[in-house]
């Protein structure tokens, strides 16, 4: 198998912008309520969904896209999709994020 990797690398480029280009992009990345995996599973509703971002800079700046597809569910940003597998716990086995 052969890897390619290109540069300069987006990983790269995250960490190369300032605190507050960092926090926004993590920002735009985080849905409140906190929704269950499954209750997302379970759901037969697509929607859009705003982050905590879009607060910060405006009505449908930064949405995400939700959906559930034979119990796969899948956020979509626009630019990336991604798969939900599993659900993250903190020390005392209370579900932090998914």
């Amino acid at each position: 198998m052969k890897l390619s990797i290109t540069y300069p690398s987006p990983l790269i480029t995250v960490f190369r912008n300032s605190l507050d280009d960092r926090y926004k992009l993590v920002k735009s990345h985080i849905i409140t309520p906190y929704y269950t995996l499954h209750y997302l599973q379970t759901s037969t509703f697509f929607f859009m969904h705003q982050t905590l971002a879009t607060f910060d800079m405006g009505d449908g700046t930064y949405l995400v896209n939700i959906s559930t597809v034979n119990g796969m569910v899948q956020i979509d940003t626009g630019l990336v999709r991604g798969v939900i597998t599993g659900t993250v716990y903190d020390i005392d086995n209370n579900p932090i994020v998914i």
